[in-house]
């Protein structure tokens, strides 16, 4: 199975906007590990921990890389 980018798009929010304008739609065809331990990457240690509780279950479903939420449909990795 060939794996490809579909599109990648900018929101709105910078000036001079253009949808024209594609330069940066080249995504590098490489496979990273960003664990710590393995790549030596050190990441921001002032960042919080956030707890989210859902009291009635997760509002979303997980069928192996497929995560369905409301109307959405994303593949993960």
């Amino acid at each position: 199975m060939e794996r490809s980018v579909l599109g990648i798009e900018e929101l709105p929010i910078q000036t001079g906007f253009d949808t024209k304008d594609r330069r940066g739609d080249k995504v590098p065809n490489v496979l990273d590990n960003f664990d710590p331990a393995v790549s030596g990457i050190s990441y921001r240690m002032d960042v919080s921990h956030i707890t989210i509780a859902q009291e009635n279950g997760p509002s979303f479903q997980v069928e192996g890389n497929l995560v369905l939420w409301q109307k959405w449909k994303m593949r993960l990795g």
